[in-house]
């Protein structure tokens, strides 16, 4: 190849290299700045002895003696619930009961986000603003109803502690009486998403 031909080919090769840069640079800092925006004016929740920081939008309801039974009874996960305000609600098929739950379980040698569901799919390994998630899913239909359970439990962390979405809704029927709308569902999960990002832990 000639000398000159080359000197193009690294010239555009550099100038591609920069372009990436800056653009996933960009994608970062409104992705922040979008973050930054929707907590905006949120509650810090902060109890000494519980030992972890996390922000929660005003209107949700916070129970500091959550515990999840869906492991069953002998099996219950102790944890701190935030239940979905009725902006979210009214009006639609999501439940009440739909929650960001922070749950710990103790004495747990790998801690894996399987371990917080009885029947878990989807499980992989999520890299998030320096954070390392282990993610499994789990989803119910029954009696007209629909379950979904997403878990986001942090790699390597003593108790092992995840971050729970619980969502709950109705399924809506073409002959219901009462005119119900199907929840903002990117809504809902730009809002979990959200405080999980706020989450910090003092162990």
């Amino acid at each position: 190849m000639p000398q000159y031909l080359f000197g193009v080919l690294l010239i555009v090769l550099t100038m591609t290299a920069i372009v990436a840069v800056l653009l996933g640079f960009s994608v970062y800092v409104l992705g922040a700045e979008e973050s930054l925006a929707l907590t905006w004016g949120w509650k810090i929740y902060s109890p000494i002895e519980e030992g972890f920081t996390i922000k929660h939008p005003q209107s949700f309801t916070v129970n500091p003696h959550y515990m999840y039974e869906g492991l069953g009874r002998n099996s219950r996960i102790k944890g701190t619930s935030f239940s979905v305000s009725p902006s979210l609600t009214d009006g639609t098929n999501l439940s009440p009961q739909s929650m960001l739950s922070v749950e710990r379980m103790p004495h747990v040698i790998e801690c894996t986000a399987d371990k917080f569901l009885y029947r878990p799919s989807a499980k992989k390994i999520l890299e998030e603003e320096g954070v390392t998630y282990s993610f499994a899913a789990e989803r119910e239909v029954n009696d007209g109803a629909a379950r979904e359970e997403r878990v986001y439990a942090l790699a390597g962390s003593n108790p092992c502690t995840a971050i729970r979405y619980t969502i709950r809704a109705s399924l809506i029927r073409t002959d219901d009486i009462v005119a119900v709308r199907e929840f903002d569902q990117t809504r809902l999960m730009d809002t979990f998403d959200a405080m999980r990002r706020t989450f910090t832990s003092r162990h």
